[in-house]
This record gives C-alpha cells, sequence and structure tokens, in this order.
C-alpha cells in the first residue's frame, strides 16, 4: 500500500513539473531576482545535476536558492533553502541552473550593499573597472549609484 501511495505521489508531481506548475512564492517575497540569460547563466550539465548540489531555481522570473533532493533524467526535486518540505517540487531543464560561485558578481546578481553602515538588498546593473552600479531593491532608481568591491557582499 505504501508503494502504491508513493508511486501515486510520485506521478501527480512529475504531471506537475511536466506542465509547469508552480509553487506560490515565500510570502516576504524572497531574495532579489538573479536573472538573465548573460555570462552569469550557466546551463545544466549534460548529465543534469548530482543529489546534494546547490543550484538555482526560477519560479515567476526570480532565481531562488535549493538543493537537489532527488535525480530522474531530466527531472530534478529540489528543496528550497530556507523553507519547509512543503515548497520542494520537481522542475525541469528550464527552470534550473547552477549555484554562481560565492563571491563572483555579474550583472543581475543579487547582493548586498553597505550604504551608511547598514547592508541593503541590491542587484548589479553593470561592472566597470571592478566598480558596481546597483540598484537598491525597493527603492526607485534615483537611488542607483556605482560602489566599490568593499562596499559590496553576497547576500
Amino acid at each position: 500500500m505504501r508503494t502504491i501511495r508513493a508511486l501515486l505521489i510520485a506521478a501527480s508531481m512529475l504531471s506537475l513539473a511536466a506542465c509547469g506548475h508552480h509553487r506560490r512564492a515565500p510570502a516576504y517575497g524572497g531574495p532579489p531576482a538573479y536573472a538573465g540569460t548573460g555570462p552569469e547563466y550557466t546551463a545544466p550539465a549534460a548529465n543534469g545535476f548530482a543529489v546534494g548540489q546547490r543550484v538555482q531555481v526560477e519560479w515567476k522570473g526570480s532565481w531562488w536558492p535549493a538543493v537537489v533532493v532527488q535525480s530522474q533524467p531530466g527531472l530534478w526535486f529540489i528543496h528550497y533553502e530556507g523553507y519547509d518540505n512543503s515548497w520542494d517540487e520537481w522542475v525541469g531543464p528550464a527552470r534550473i541552473r547552477v549555484m554562481p560561485a560565492p563571491g563572483v558578481r555579474a550583472v543581475g546578481a543579487p547582493v548586498s550593499v553597505e550604504w551608511k553602515g547598514s547592508w541593503y538588498p541590491a542587484t548589479i546593473l553593470s561592472i566597470e573597472n571592478g566598480r558596481y552600479f546597483v540598484h537598491y531593491d525597493g527603492y526607485d532608481n534615483s537611488w542607483d549609484e556605482w560602489v566599490g568591491p568593499e562596499r559590496v557582499r553576497d547576500p
């Protein structure tokens, strides 16, 4: 009986993943998007992702940190970091990518930026000569500014 139940659950999860079903986003809105397909984007390896590997998973245009819990050809069951198991889901190759290495900064990357002694979530808009042009999340673009690497850290 337990095997049949497990198979039914797995089949329904695969069905949801295949049709592009997404779970509702966490209420607090989560980290800023790490969107795009520019130089910071890494497509899945030909053989996929390993169980236990940290990845990023797309949900409604934002990329969220997650860990691969199970793997099947072309599908990965992931757990979103910092959330309970009710958010776990199966995802296909269009919604999963390699987690960037810590400290690697690219256009579109979420970062924390120091301003007057406090750290604020921001997104990198441009990089030139080792400096970052950032947009502070939740603020209008009048706050956008160029900052040096000493004021930027991983979120």
